[in-house]
Parts: structure tokens; sequence; C-alpha cells
């Protein structure tokens, strides 16, 4: 027998940590208009990073008072 455990499947690593959750500090970097939020919501195979809402176009340009 053996003195080495057997190596857990990697799909049980992913159920574990989609059960306790994991932490990670991503720094995304680019233009305007490239993906990252479409990226980082694909790497972690949810919705990270909603879509900014629409902004109302009755006070969009709207300058604020000095």
């Amino acid at each position: 027998m053996s003195s080495r455990m057997a190596t857990p499947r990697p799909s049980s690593y992913r159920y574990k940590s989609e059960k306790r959750g994991m932490t990670y500090n991503i720094m995304l970097v680019g233009q305007s208009g490239l993906g990252r939020r479409t990226f980082l919501n694909t790497l972690c195979e949810r919705e990270v990073i909603s879509p900014p809402d629409a902004p109302n176009p009755e006070t969009a340009n709207v300058a604020d008072p000095m």
C-alpha cells in the first residue's frame, strides 16, 4: 500500500470552492470597450460585475451649479 493519499478529482475542488467560496483580488486594465467585464464574468462563470445602469437622458448633461 502506498503512503500517498489519492488526489481528489478537479471537479471536487470546484464543488467545494463553490460551496465555501474563494476570495480573489483581480485587477483588469485596458481601454473602454475591450471586454473586461465580459472576461471576468466568463472566467468566474457567473455575473460578478453587472452592466452599468443607463444614465437618465433628461439629467445626463446637466451641469452642477457652482
